[in-house]
Parts: structure tokens; sequence; C-alpha cells
């Protein structure tokens, strides 16, 4: 486990490489602002992240492939241990609290080997609602009139994913919660958080994408 834990590790930090050399050669360099270069490579590894991690939660539903339960676990918590640095580094504390409550969620599953398709269904939820959000924010920091037109359909999947479908399965994953009790109970709290989190941004995204909507019509 800790050798697949660090082989996904290396293969993060080599691929955060492509973020770095388009930010080098783009005009944001002009900026010479640390933090936001940071930011950029967090932006982009993370949307990698939940591409792939959507990808495979969607593959093992359909084919019940149990390697991929391994991939998707060690994966996720070796992308949110390399991104917890970056959010360090930035101190941006609400990241930080975000990737450690997240590091212990995907640490319990690893831990207690759980294979439970409510739990799996909900992250899909959450991870899939990031990928057209997280580039929509890199094509803002180039050009912000193209961005807009990323956003309205992002935040359409995002009011569906976090607004529908994940407080349906969160239902379900407190009702067939088979961790043992300390630790199911942790993990309703948290993912208790993230259910009333997800409200709150789409209630700002519905307001926000209604107005985007109406300046491009």
């Amino acid at each position: 486990m800790i050798d697949y834990l660090c082989y996904y590790l290396a293969l993060i930090c080599l691929y955060s490489n492509i973020p770095e050399y388009l930010f080098e050669r783009s005009k944001l360099k002009e900026k010479n602002d640390k933090n936001l270069k940071i930011m950029y490579k967090s932006y982009f590894i993370c949307t990698i992240h939940s591409i792939l991690i959507s990808y495979r939660i969607i593959n093992f539903i359909n084919n019940q492939n149990i390697n991929c339960i391994n991939y998707i676990w060690l994966y996720s918590l070796a992308n949110y241990i390399y991104d917890l640095f970056y959010m360090i580094k930035v101190k941006n504390k609400l990241y930080i609290f975000h990737h450690l409550l997240t590091i212990y969620l995907i640490g319990v599953n690893v831990v207690f080997n759980i294979i439970n398709i409510h739990i799996l269904l909900g992250y899909l939820y959450l991870e899939i609602s990031i990928p057209l959000n997280n580039i929509g924010w890199l094509i803002n920091k180039h050009n912000k009139n193209i961005a807009t037109y990323t956003f309205i359909p992002s935040n359409i999947i995002y009011l569906i994913c976090r607004g529908i479908l994940y407080p349906y399965q969160y239902v379900k994953i407190y009702n067939n919660n088979t961790l043992p009790s300390i630790h199911a109970n942790i993990c309703i709290i948290i993912l208790s958080i993230v259910l009333l989190l997800s409200f709150m941004w789409c209630y700002k995204l519905f307001f926000y994408t209604i107005k985007s909507i109406k300046k491009i019509y």
C-alpha cells in the first residue's frame, strides 16, 4: 500500500511540472506572484485528479473491478497530501482544513478497506463537478471573456451534482455506513459540513450564473 502511495505522489510531482511550464511561458509570470503560481499548479493537478477519479469510479460501478478501489483511495490520498503542502505554502487556512478532513475520510476508507457503492457515488458527485470549474479558473487568469462561457456550464453541473445528487447520496451514506461507530460518527459530521457548504455555494452560484447568462444575452 505504501509503495503505491509513494508511486502516485511521484507521478503527481512529475506532472505538476506541466502547469509550471505553462505559467512560466505566459503573461502571468510578469506579475511575479508566487502564491498565484502555486494556486495555478494546485488547480491544474486537482483538475487532473478529479477527471481520473471520476472515470475510475464510473469504471468500478460498471465493471466492479476491485483494483479500481485501490487506485481511487490511494491516488486521492496522494493528491490531497501533495496539494496540502501547496496550501500550507500560501497559508490558505480554509483549504488546509478541507484537505485535512478529506485525508481523514480517505484514510479511514483505506485502513478499513471500505467498498461501499454509496460512498463512491457520493465521492463521484463531489469530484465530477470540479474539473470544468477549475478549467474555468485557469482560463480566467488568461482571458476573462472566454472563462465566462466555461463558468456557466460548470456552475450548472455544480448545482446539479452538489445541490441535488450529493444530498440524495448523503442520505444513502448515512443509512449504509459500515465503519466502526466512532469513525462513522466523525465521517457523518464531516460529510454534513460538506453538505452545508455545498448548499451555501449552490445558493451563491445560482444567482451568479443567472447574472452571467443575462450579461451574455
